[in-house]
């Protein structure tokens, strides 16, 4: 199993939770999986499972994460740093 970053709070409940400026293995969650491709919600869906959740119920992106932190991308385990990196701001994963 890969290791999520577990910082989050609860927003609706017990089983739904809040995850702000997602990591995987210590960097920032990428906004792809692997080198353009499965963007944005495919990506957010990986970490939720990774996590111990079902879905995912929100995901909101934050542009160019690379110019100041690296970012890793979930299923390949490249790293990306610099303009065009792109992460997420939030991720809201759901256990039902």
């Amino acid at each position: 199993m890969p290791t999520v970053n577990r910082r989050a709070y609860r927003k609706y409940g017990k089983t739904t939770v809040r995850f702000p400026r997602p990591a995987y293995h210590g960097q920032r969650l990428d906004w792809c999986s692997s080198p353009g491709i499965e963007c944005g919600p495919s990506t957010a869906q990986h970490f939720c499972e990774a996590a111990g959740f079902a879905r995912v119920i929100e995901v909101v992106q934050e542009r160019d994460v690379g110019l100041y932190a690296e970012t890793r991308q979930i299923a390949s385990g490249l790293s990306c740093t610099g303009r065009g990196c792109h992460g997420f701001m939030r991720i809201t994963c759901t256990k039902s």
